[in-house]
């Protein structure tokens, strides 16, 4: 499990430096604008490569936590939340490949 959640932590924080390289080369080249409110103020700069960063930080918490939970239920799917946002961000970041082409 351990392996598997370092895995895990590294696909997340792979695709939100995937995502804000995209976003960050659409919104300098004029092809689009930040959706996300609390991350526009940092899209024009590359302060944008580490405020990406915290969702996956916040995410690997929890599937930490969830790993160790009380619950069995909760234990079977603590894979689940890094998985949803690694996956979240390589689709925004194709989207955003694809705003650019």
């Amino acid at each position: 499990q351990r392996k598997v959640w370092y895995g895990l932590a590294l696909a997340g924080h792979s695709g939100a430096a995937f995502d804000a390289w995209t976003t960050h080369r659409a919104v300098v080249g004029g092809y689009g604008q930040e959706a996300n409110p609390f991350l526009r103020p940092f899209a024009n700069s590359n302060a944008i490569y580490a405020a990406t960063q915290v969702s996956p930080a916040v995410i690997d918490y929890l599937g930490k936590r969830m790993m160790v939970s009380q619950h069995g239920w909760v234990r079977k799917i603590w894979w689940l939340p890094q998985t949803a946002g690694a996956s979240i961000s390589f689709v925004c970041g194709a989207h955003n490949l694809g705003v650019v082409r």
